[in-house]
This record gives structure tokens, sequence and C-alpha cells, in this order.
């Protein structure tokens, strides 16, 4: 009985760490998530600063979800690793966190789009305008082997709105990839939501993983990374594609 307390109390601390936030919230259903945490439409460098008075509540039950710590490759080779384009920062911490692992891999896919760069990025680097500008440049300039086979997937723009994982998923597939060892690298808190959406449309194996949280993340924006996971896990997701 002892190896089935060891493999299902990670679920139940997560059931439970889960519950105890749908609690203090008031939340009974997906409507609820959807209503108090999601900040749909809003970029997460302008969320409005939602429940900030609660962070020394809530923050040891993120850390019990598994949105805080680092969550490493359990592997040391892989077919596919995949990297996550991201605000240029983090885009390069995924990058250094792929270095530093020692892993090796057959090829690598880069997901990103055409989002325009924020002027504090641009100000870094001279000349670039696009978040796909920014991730070859990243790469081109890494100590990543360029000898292994690099895949660069772009969306374009959707109107107004900057293109998602979920979108670059989709391109991705469009090139009829067929993974058997994936690794995907994103960043803390973001490890488990982007995984839920891999998990949701991603017909191969994926692992996930990624360095902790570094800074100091608002509670608002961690509840929406939550809630984005939930819906992505269980929920309908259409309304988060607009």
């Amino acid at each position: 009985m002892k190896w089935l307390y060891i493999f299902f109390a990670p679920f139940f601390l997560i059931a439970s760490s889960q519950q105890q936030l749908y609690d203090l919230f008031g939340i009974s259903d997906l409507n609820g998530v959807r209503e108090k945490w999601i900040q749909q439409g809003k970029e997460r460098w302008v969320f409005d600063q939602r429940y900030e008075d609660l962070k020394e509540t809530v923050w040891p039950l993120f850390r019990e979800l598994g949105m805080v710590e680092e969550i490493k490759p359990a592997r040391k080779h892989y077919d596919t690793v995949v990297l996550l384009g991201a605000l240029y920062s983090t885009f390069q911490r995924r990058l250094d966190y792929l270095v530093n692992t020692g892993v090796t891999y057959d090829r690598i896919v880069l997901l990103s789009g055409e989002r325009p760069l924020l002027d504090s990025e641009k100000a870094k680097l001279p000349g670039l305008s696009t978040e796909a500008e920014m991730v070859q440049w990243v790469y081109d300039h890494s100590p990543l082997s360029k000898d292994i086979s690099a895949l660069f997937i772009s969306v374009p723009m959707k109107g107004e709105r900057r293109p998602t994982t979920f979108d670059t998923i989709l391109a991705w597939l469009e090139t009829k990839p067929n993974p058997k060892w994936c690794l995907v690298i994103s960043t803390q808190p973001y490890v488990h939501y982007q995984g839920a959406v891999f998990n949701r449309i991603f017909p191969f194996y994926t692992e996930m993983a990624g360095p902790a949280i570094t800074g100091s993340p608002t509670v608002a924006l961690m509840l929406d990374t939550l809630g984005r996971e939930i819906f992505f896990r269980e929920g309908d997701i259409e309304w988060l594609l607009q």
C-alpha cells in the first residue's frame, strides 16, 4: 500500500490546493474561475493588480500546485526539444536553461510569432521588431550547436491579438511532426499551463521542464495562469482563443 500512497499523494495534494483556492475566492465552477481569475484580452504586463493582499496566503498553494519551483527533464536525451517564444528576457532564460541542463537532442523547434517587440525589448535589441526576429537572433548568438536541425515556426498576428502557444503548436502540426520523446522548455509559473495546452491538441508524448520563478510575480498573474491551465485541462477553450 505504501507505493499507492507515493503515487497518488501528489495528485491529492494538487486537488486539495486547487480546492483551497476555490474556497478562498468563493469559486464553485469554471464560470467562477473565468470571472475572478482570468483577465481575457489583456497582456500579462498590463493586468489589473487583483488580490495582492492575499499573497502570503496563496503563495504556498501555488507552490504545492507546482507553479514555483524548477521542473527538471527526466531524460538525458530527446529526439525533439521545443523552445517556446516569450518576451526577450524570458526566452533568453529558456534557452539558457536548455544549455545548462546538458540535455542532448536530435532536432530543435522554436515556436514564436510576429508579436511586435515592446519598447523595452527594442532598446536591448536594436534593429529587431518582432518576437520571431528576436528568437532567431538569440538562437544565432547562443552556444547551441548549429549542426543540429533547427525548425523556426513563426505565426502572424491575429488582427490585434498576438499569437499564443496554442496558435504556434497548430502551426507546427501543419509540418507533420512525429516526435517520440519531446521535451518542451518553458519557465515557471507557465510550465503546467503550457503543458496543458500541448496535452489538449498535440497528439504526441511531451514532457515539460523549466526553471523556477524569478522575481515576484503578482497574484493576478499566477491566478490567470492557473485559470487558463484549468480550462485547457477540463473546460471549453473557444472563448480563450478569441
